[in-house]
């Protein structure tokens, strides 16, 4: 039987006296297990957290949006060990069998505790109808040996009328096998079944009501429970296929992710640029744009007086229209998705306005970009993504060679300023994600962990 990293950690709840119950019975088999499905009594969650903790897993879900369910992961490398700790026996909000009476049915099976046979077919057929609305092929055979048993019928219907779900449950035993190839079949089915679980049981429609407001109102209240990760670099240092390698690593973990664009240039929800183009909002000086496109060979001196007014009135409508576009972005695009959870990971961030204006140098206004930095969230961790020129010219040839070696030094001043990790992209993607794994997914999971407990 190969449990991997959950063995000690099983027998350590045994020890500290915790009633626990698995939830698969693929534990059985001998088939590597990466993930655990443990029911508990909710009334030991304490002890159960501290040895969770002590065997180095982290808490990454609290069950904010799905109460009764808690996720614990181990990082190992790019990939992870997972534990779904169940306080009930529930889907979404919809409790549908009791978790004490599960426990003290329990059954023990090679130094393991597994939920009886009448338990696992409840459990199992509806954790298929409530969240698959069709029963999965991956669990058809059990279901299929479950209901050809000897089992305690007179258990089975106490239960499942308890909970209103005895009519669904003698529809599906009756035509089994059509509910296994026919998913339109099964739907109906379904969603009677959440009917009745809510019909039959208020706190069920008391749960589902808590999630409906905690989802709709998550834009506007509750406190910030997931992570930003900021990502900055030069035009060409592999931000997207980066990024995106990350969130699929991340996604791998357990965690919930989110790519939101938060770069001061592009991506716009209000387009006040194009609005206004009549008004010319720039904050950039045209003779620097020729300058950096190698229009001219020497770098502009100071501008006259009458020409530095001018830059001086756009620039002072350009900024407060930036910091209103910026500040939507992050209500619109990030702060919903940290009440929720999530982990956003910011593609560019306001901080590359330090670096110059759409990746050119700018020598002048520092002063005003680094007092709007300052207003603007922090995030929780930075990432510069970089690589040697050769590596960056070879992926977009249009840049400039002498445009990398003044823009490239002046992210790494942002980085060291805001404490930004290093990542070289010159390699490969996959050496980035593992670079990334091993710089600050530790640090992460104990900063979301933090904010969770």
């Amino acid at each position: 039987m190969q449990i991997h990293g959950f063995r000690d950690f099983l027998l350590e709840l045994e020890k500290s006296d915790i009633r626990y119950v698995l939830l698969r019975k693929d534990l059985l088999s001998d088939a590597p297990i990466k993930d655990l499905d443990v029911l508990i009594d909710p009334r030991q969650f304490t002890d159960f957290k501290r040895i969770t903790y002590a065997k180095g897993f982290f808490l990454i879900k609290d069950g904010y949006l799905n109460p009764g369910k808690k996720v614990f992961i181990r990082p190992c490398g790019t990939g992870s060990l997972l534990i779904d700790l169940h306080l009930e026996v529930v889907h979404r909000g919809l409790v549908f069998h009791d978790v004490r009476i599960c426990l003290e049915r329990r059954q023990k099976r090679r130094g393991l505790f597994f939920l009886s046979d009448e338990d696992y077919l409840i459990a199992l057929l509806f954790h298929n109808l409530l969240a698959k609305n069709r029963i999965q092929e991956k669990h058809a055979g059990d279901l299929r040996e479950l209901l050809q048993k000897s089992l305690d019928e007179a258990y089975l219907q106490q239960q499942l009328h308890r909970f209103g779900l005895w009519a669904v449950f003698e529809a599906v035993r009756k035509d089994f096998e059509l509910c296994v190839q026919d998913a339109d079949f099964v739907a109906p089915l379904a969603q009677r079944a959440r009917q009745s679980l809510e019909a039959t049981v208020p706190a069920n429609r008391r749960r589902r009501r808590l999630i409906h407001r905690r989802r709709k109102w998550a834009r506007f209240f509750g406190r910030k429970r997931g992570l930003v990760i900021a990502f900055i670099g030069p035009d060409g240092a592999g931000k997207s296929t980066t990024i995106s390698a990350i969130q699929e690593y991340l996604n791998r973990l357990g965690l919930n992710t989110h790519v939101a664009y938060l770069g001061p240039w592009g991506g716009s929800l209000f387009h006040f640029k194009n609005r206004l183009k009549w008004l010319n909002v720039d904050p950039y000086r045209e003779d620097y744009k020729a300058y950096y496109a190698g229009k001219l060979q020497q770098k502009p001196s100071p501008l006259p007086l009458l020409k530095q007014l001018k830059l001086a009135v756009r620039s002072a409508m350009y900024y407060p229209l930036l910091m209103i576009e910026m500040a939507a972005r992050w209500y619109v695009r990030v702060l919903p998705r940290l009440r929720e959870g999530r982990v956003v990971l910011a593609d560019r961030y306001i901080y590359d306005m330090l670096v110059g204006y759409k990746s050119r140098p700018m020598d002048y206004q520092v002063g005003v970009r680094r007092w709007l930095c300052r207003l603007y969230p922090r995030p929780d961790f930075g990432v510069l993504l970089d690589a040697d020129p050769e590596v960056i010219y070879a992926r977009k040839p249009q840049l400039r060679a002498s445009h990398l070696t003044l823009i490239r030094p002046l992210y790494r001043q942002v980085a060291n300023q805001y404490g930004f990790v290093i990542l070289d992209t010159g390699t490969s993607v996959e050496a980035t994600v593992q670079a990334f794994a091993e710089r600050l997914t530790p640090d992460m999971l104990k900063r979301l962990q933090a904010k969770l407990d």
